[in-house]
């Protein structure tokens, strides 16, 4: 409640601006769940982004809520993180007047929130599909809104259909639904009178729909590829279209017919589009770099490069001095532009991808995450800041580059990630097949880019599961494909020899705390505990039941005497590894495990849930201690602290929670 107090009085008064420049350094602490003392990143961003009518303010669409930017120069830091939305947001837009801001998101809900206070005031529920795009009409009395998000991929027999609704604003109904498009919706655009709404798909169509009658009036066929971007120009004679066909075209908003089209040659494909409130521009975003065009002589005016990867969204400023762009995949960065300067103004950090692997340091002050996008970082556990990254070069692959496409996106999964036993050196391992090991104990206090200080390839590509044995000499990996479990000399990247025969189909491996036992479970309900030294099977665990497809996980106590593993979707078995006998299946409190981890202490077990939950038991007497609920993705990775006292959850909402264990 301080908190949004201090946001209220800082809409009106300029003392408690510089009052809040105290609080803006606690941003990991806002909107936190019950029982966590810190977030780590702000999550992925997963939509679009958004100017407030006056400017000064930048809303930021992610994968745990709505971020909330200070964007005047000079003065830029976070605002505020509004959570309300149970999966990521995917598309976020201001009122004209600047009091409401409506997001939609995968959790099939619209929400609308006050942007003094930061609450929550109606969610919007109709549609049956993620909400791809949203718009309000010029008055701000209506809200239009759309699904996509892979909604082509939806089964025929579901019956789902490709809606745009209007909504009431002051009732909160939908009061009308246009249909049309046989693909995801990517973009709503009104026309500044409001009488006609433009919707764009990725059936390469764009309609323009009657807000009154409800009756499409011209239907576009021309664009070649998917079109992403629909908008009007300020005076409302002229839209725009920008498609993945390499071309912005620019049509009479009265007649439908073509004016112009500009065709890109320069960015390497069309990502994104944005018209200027002002002028007669366009901007244009491609792979790495942002491009200005004057709509009337179709032009090239002015290009802009900092981005890494693809720019997924654009919005100019209210007064067009401004623009800000987000870079795509692992760039995930927002960047202010200064038009006028033609210059970079500020980068906006620390939005990251899934986390996919975790770890504490041995002194319990850094915690070391792994990321889709193949490169770790490492934070403060105290101050809940990021020190350092760890910048995986481009994924090579021999002499050729590799990068994993998985949809729609290319990653390169850091699959583990540890330290050695004096807390001197990180290794991590790469879905391509890439062992690093970096140096940690240098410049903690400041945030840098590290290089890895050595590096060794495997003659392998698509990992699925990867394990490194703790004397650092061994790696053990299975394949996405062929799934055979295959061992590697650490150092020089050499094949020792496979694990099993072709009809062993391994999912998930693990080494043992002290690296005697290496544990792989397969899709024939069997554990096989091997000897890494001698490649033969000490004990063989045969299991009841079933393994649910993709979700077999497994991890060994800190004194390598027991074995759990996640079993069908509720329940964790765990082992006796010396006598290979059960000890007990443990039954959890909900279905959809994900993750298992032992305590340091041995007094506890953790188990992580695909919707975001996280429970801690008693190792010894089983009794559900306590549970948690923060992430709005599931959990992929869990780490103890070497106290036992607290544990890092990691989430495919790109976040890490701090729990405090009582």
């Amino acid at each position: 409640m301080i908190k949004y107090t201090l946001y209220l009085i800082h809409l009106f008064v300029t003392f408690a601006l510089m009052s809040l420049s105290t609080y803006a350094q606690d941003y990991t602490t806002w909107s936190l769940p019950d029982g966590a003392v810190a977030r780590l990143g702000k999550g992925e961003i997963t939509g679009n982004i958004a100017f407030s009518p006056d400017g000064n303010r930048l809303a930021v669409a992610t994968s745990i809520g709505i971020w909330i930017y200070d964007v005047r120069p000079g003065k830029e830091k976070e605002l505020d993180l509004l959570i309300g939305h149970t999966r990521s947001v995917t598309t976020i837009a201001f009122s004209p007047d600047g009091k409401l801001l409506a997001s939609g998101g995968r959790d099939e809900t619209i929400r609308l929130w006050d942007t003094v206070t930061g609450e929550q005031k109606k969610q919007l529920i109709g549609h049956k599909w993620a909400i791809s795009s949203l718009a309000f009409s010029p008055d701000g009395k209506t809200l239009t809104s759309a699904i996509g998000l892979h909604a082509e991929k939806i089964p025929a027999e579901i019956g789902v259909a490709i809606d745009i609704k209007l909504w009431n604003i002051d009732t909160g109904e939908a009061t009308a639904t246009f249909r049309g498009h046989t693909k995801d919706i990517t973009s709503l655009a009104f026309s500044p009178d409001g009488k006609t709404l433009a919707s764009s798909g990725k059936d390469s169509k764009v309609f323009l729909w009657n807000v009154a009658t409800g009756k499409n009036t011209v239907l576009l066929t021309e664009h070649e590829r998917e079109v992403i971007f629909v908008g009007f120009s300020p005076d409302g004679k002229t839209f725009a279209t920008g498609s993945w066909d390499n071309t912005v075209k620019l049509w009479d908003a009265t007649t439908g017919s073509l004016k112009n089209t500009i065709t890109e040659q320069g960015i390497m494909g069309v990502y994104s589009v944005a018209f200027s409130p002002v002028g007669s521009f366009i901007a244009v975003g491609g792979n790495r770099i942002m491009r200005l065009w004057d709509i009337q002589t179709k032009k090239h005016v002015n290009s802009f490069k900092g981005h890494s990867r693809d720019i997924s969204s654009i919005a100019f400023s209210p007064d067009g001095n401004t623009v800000a762009t987000v870079g795509d995949e692992s760039d995930n960065t927002i960047m202010l532009w200064d038009l006028q300067a033609a210059k970079h103004r500020k980068t906006i950090k620390d939005h990251t991808l899934d986390v996919t692997c975790l770890t504490f340091s041995p002194d319990g002050k850094t915690i070391a995450s792994g990321s889709q996008s193949g490169d770790g970082y490492l934070w403060n556990a105290q101050t809940a800041e990021l020190t350092a990254t760890l910048k995986t070069p481009n994924a090579y692959y021999n002499k050729g580059t590799l990068r994993i496409y998985h949809k729609g996106k290319y990653y390169n999964d850091i699959h583990f990630i540890r330290y050695t036993s004096n807390g001197g050196t990180i290794i991590t391992g790469n879905q391509d097949g890439s062992v690093r090991l970096w140096e940690v104990r240098k410049r903690l206090l400041q945030t840098h880019t590290r290089k890895p200080k050595f590096s060794v390839f495997l003659n392998t590509i698509y990992i699925s599961s990867m394990a490194y044995s703790p004397d650092g000499n061994i790696i053990a990996t299975i394949r996405t494909d062929k799934k055979e479990l295959v061992l590697w000399n650490a150092k020089t990247g050499h094949r020792i020899g496979f694990l099993g025969d072709q009809s062993h189909s391994s999912r998930r491996v693990v080494f043992s705390p002290d690296g005697s036992i290496l544990a792989d479970a397969d899709n024939s309900l069997i554990i096989r505990l091997w000897d890494p030294k001698t490649k033969q099977i000490k004990k063989m665990l045969k299991l009841h039941g079933r393994f649910e497809q993709g979700n077999t996980h497994m991890a060994f106590s800190y004194d390598g005497k027991i074995l759990a593993n996640t079993r069908e979707e509720d329940t964790v078995q765990l082992w006796d590894v010396v006598t290979g006998k059960e000890i007990s299946l443990m039954k959890m409190p909900e279905s959809g495990v994900t993750e298992v981890q032992f305590s340091p202490n041995g007094a506890l077990i953790a188990t992580g849930f695909k919707d975001g939950t996280l429970h801690i038991f008693s190792r010894h007497t089983e009794e559900h201690i306590a549970g948690y609920k923060g992430h709005t993705e599931g959990i992929s990775s869990l780490t103890f602290s070497p106290d036992s006292r607290t544990i890092a959850s990691g989430s495919y909402d790109g976040t890490i929670l701090i729990w405090e264990l009582q």
